[in-house]
């Protein structure tokens, strides 16, 4: 689901919570600066003439209440400037005691990724091309599902791939759901109990999996086997490896996930065959954590070939979907889907996608264009509470994240043209979307240039990787 970003409502918004909660302090601090005067007045039996009004009823509550401003931006600084003074003395204690990192640390720590191939499926397209046309022109948008009702009867909202092609799984099924069996040690008349929205999610990884193993062919000849009567090769002409990092929805059952990693063994060797030997793939166990844990993963497994030398590629496979009658009546149990019991919910969504990532030191192809698309370590920081949580919640953290994934870039913020993120409408995401942009990139703000950050709504696959 695609909405488009009002340019100024976020930030109103801020701005008008800030006023009601400066009036709700006044109104509170009125209510027992007048409580306490009447109470005072009763009890000694005080006349009250027109100057006691305008002194104890009217200037003595707006005098309290500038005290008790002044009192706050005090203790503010005071703990603003307590905490720049530990930062300093910290950062001068470590300067101190630990030595400049070296260079190769440095060259390491801002090194880049290769995105040697990508494959998308979703509602809205299927390829990146597809969905961010379809993003600037705002065109994918859920609709009332024909065959999904929830609870109450009525159609759901859904975001459905249209041309979803399940022959291929049905056709396999037999042989992924033993091999499943063997990897659980299952009895072979045991029964594998899979959900239709799991089968639907393994489908639609089918199509990004060929792109990307399709593009990666193209790099055959690295990936070819020395000839075994050639002296034996140097450790940079080694055959490349492929390695298969895969993350499934924290809700699926052990036997649903191992189905899903048998269905990927499966279309591997199926389309990999003619130029990639199985001793040279290596599909790795399924990633607990969801697309933080993923990241981390290729990135420690780049790192750690770019150390030694071995060239390998790291393929990163995700796919998720919503569209079944179980899955369906768990999200309206949990209050996660958009109905109109749960406005601000999540719309039920189906994707997957695939990347294929390597070093900078892989080679290019001769037709390559000469600016390659690459991708920079992800930084990553975990909230204290989710956005959702009551009372305000800062931007501090998506500006500290944007503030290292360019440093590590080496990307000064006042050359960025755009921000993506996954945002939703939801007025706390949009506003936090809105003053991390302004804080960190105010040259690049609308309408001083065209681009503006887009939001995607929920795409599960794509919010993992």
């Amino acid at each position: 689901m695609t909405t488009s970003v009002p340019t100024a409502e976020p930030y109103y918004l801020l701005l008008m919570r800030q006023w009601l909660k400066g009036l709700a302090l006044l109104v509170a601090i009125t209510c027992l600066v007048w409580v306490g005067v009447l109470w005072y007045w009763q009890a000694t039996s005080r006349d009250m003439s027109p100057e006691d009004i305008v002194l104890y009823l009217g200037l003595l509550p707006l005098v309290v209440f500038g005290l008790v401003l002044l009192a706050r931006w005090a203790l503010r600084a005071a703990v603003a400037s307590a905490v720049a003074q530990e930062a300093a003395a910290a950062a001068q204690a470590a300067a101190t005691a630990s030595p400049a990192p070296s260079s190769a640390g440095q060259q390491e720590r801002h090194a880049a990724f290769k995105l040697l191939a990508a494959g998308l499926s979703c509602a809205a397209g299927q390829s990146a091309r597809e969905v961010a046309g379809a993003l600037a022109e705002g065109a994918p948008r859920p609709a009332p599902d024909k065959v999904l009702r929830d609870d109450e009867g009525l159609p759901v909202l859904c975001a459905r791939i249209e041309a979803l092609d399940t022959a291929a799984l049905q056709q396999a099924w037999e042989g992924v759901c033993t091999a499943a069996k063997a990897d659980l040690q299952m009895a072979e008349t045991a029964q594998v109990a899979v959900d239709d929205a799991v089968q639907r999610a393994l489908s639609a990884l089918q199509a990004p999996l060929q792109q990307c193993l399709a593009q990666l062919a193209a790099w055959s000849e690295r990936f070819a086997m020395p000839d075994a009567e050639a002296p034996q090769a140097a450790t940079s002409a080694l055959p490349a490896g492929l390695r298969v990092f895969t993350a499934w929805p924290s809700h699926w059952s052990p036997i649903e996930r191992a189905v899903a990693q048998a269905w990927v063994k499966h279309c591997l060797k199926q389309e990999s065959a003619e130029w990639l030997a199985p001793s040279q793939l290596r599909l790795m166990p399924s990633t607990a954590g969801g697309g933080i844990a993923l990241w981390l993963e290729a990135d420690r497994a780049l790192r750690a070939s770019q150390r030694e030398g071995l060239p390998e590629v790291v393929l990163l496979l995700s796919c998720q979907s919503d569209l079944s009658d179980a899955r369906l009546s768990q999200l309206q149990r949990e209050a996660s889907l958009f109905t109109h019991a749960s406005p601000k919910a999540g719309v039920a969504a189906e994707s997957a996608v695939a990347l294929a990532l390597a070093d900078e030191t892989w080679p290019d192809l001769p037709d390559a264009p000469a600016t390659p698309m690459r991708l920079h370590r992800a930084a990553v920081i975990q909230r204290d509470k989710p956005i959702e949580a009551a009372g305000r919640v800062s931007a501090q953290v998506a500006e500290q994240v944007v503030q290292q994934a360019a440093a590590a870039a080496e990307l000064p913020l006042s050359e960025v043209s755009a921000l993506i993120s996954d945002a939703d409408q939801h007025s706390p995401r949009g506003a936090e979307l809105f003053q991390c942009w302004w804080r960190s990139c105010p040259s690049s703000m609308p309408p001083k240039t065209p681009w503006w950050p887009a939001r995607c709504g929920a795409a599960p696959a794509r919010r993992r990787l």
